[in-house]
């Protein structure tokens, strides 16, 4: 996508410091717990030719402009770990298009001279127009998949180690293209868009966090100290448990007949560093089915709402709607907590506004 004209709508950033790229290996705790928001950072486009919706995930070129092309990137920061995420171009015309990710630096991300995905050197763009993945200008592989029609699904990998030289591969339409390799360790990347053409439309879902280094398991407690929740951690993969104890923001249900309650626990695809889990909140019965929130990894609860303040009890929770929305299916009833199975949709910022 070179081009001798720059975008009106380019980001350029002015400092007195002297750049470099940011380093997950120099991360604080506060900031590893931290990869953004997985939506477009609308804030950017406020009065500009586009339109955001689907909770900022997805994003069109709806109004005439005199910008030649139009970069959008998400508030995503992803980092320390392997990542999965999918562009749904959902129309793209006859026009070249961009989709990829920006590498982060002190002075925010680099969108190059001409201000278009895959300008700067710290930038990689697909288009599957044309089958190239293009960075600092110029394509570095071409001859790759191409859409057949206006539309189509692009994915990408990033492997994005804290102490190791990270990496990427994209997935057109089902196929991988070659892996190729990020010019330095501890890379942060931040997912874009560039649209080419008045009409394009981009929607960004399925962020995945991959083989995570960290999985919490909260479990029933049997313990001679009941009434919470127990908790094991793991580092490699469920292989082995190193960290047990209680979870004393979590409430477990103590009754003579029945034995605690099964809940469920879900990490948030649009922000992997917010956890939802759901169960009852009464220490004596169950009852005041709650959903929780969390932003450090399930070690503390911040956030409780309570969903249904009856009877209830096992419940199983998923995330939907690219992440804006909580779906939860639930015993619960009049005369017991198991007469009957409710399904509940509710709008994630419900919870996070709690």
């Amino acid at each position: 996508m070179a081009n001798d004209q720059c975008s009106k709508e380019s980001n350029c950033a002015k400092t007195s410091e002297e750049p470099y790229l940011l380093d997950s290996s120099t991360f604080l705790s506060e900031e590893m717990n931290n990869v953004g928001e997985f939506r477009f950072n609308s804030n950017r486009h406020a009065n500009s030719s586009l339109r955001f919706s689907n909770n900022d995930c997805t994003v069109e070129w709806i109004e005439a402009s005199q910008a030649i092309w139009i970069p959008i990137e998400t508030k995503a920061k992803l980092h320390s770990g392997k990542w999965s995420l999918e562009f749904d171009v959902e129309w793209m015309g006859t026009h070249q298009i961009g989709v990829g990710f920006l590498l982060d630096w002190n002075i925010g991300p680099d969108w190059g001279f001409f201000g278009y995905l895959g300008s700067s050197r710290s930038a990689w763009s697909y288009d599957p127009s044309t089958g190239d993945i293009v960075t600092n200008t110029e394509s570095v592989h071409g001859n790759l998949p191409k859409f057949t029609g206006n539309s189509g699904v692009i994915g990408l990998e990033l492997d994005l180690p804290k102490n190791e030289i990270g990496k990427f591969t994209f997935i057109v339409d089902g196929v991988r293209t070659p892996t190729k390799q990020l010019p330095k360790s501890g890379a942060v990347a931040i997912p874009a868009v560039c649209l080419l053409s008045r009409g394009q439309k981009v929607t960004i879902r399925n962020l995945i966090r991959l083989n995570q280094d960290k999985t919490t398991l909260p479990v029933r407690n049997f313990s001679p100290i009941p009434g919470h929740r127990y908790f094991a951690r793991t580092t490699n993969g469920a292989i082995q448990f190193t960290e047990f104890g209680i979870n004393s923001s979590l409430i477990d249900p103590v009754t003579k007949a029945w034995t605690r309650v099964v809940c469920s626990i879900e990490r948030m695809s649009t922000n992997s560093s917010r956890i939802r889990f759901n169960g009852p909140v009464n220490t004596t019965i169950r009852s005041n089915l709650a959903l929780r929130l969390s932003y450090d990894e399930a070690h503390s609860w911040s956030v409780s709402r309570i969903l249904y303040s009856g009877l209830s009890a096992y419940s199983d929770i998923a995330i939907v709607g690219n992440g804006t929305r909580v779906a939860l299916v639930f015993e619960n009833g009049e005369e017991t907590f198991a007469d009957r199975i409710f399904v509940a949709i509710v709008p994630a910022s419900w919870i996070e506004n709690g």
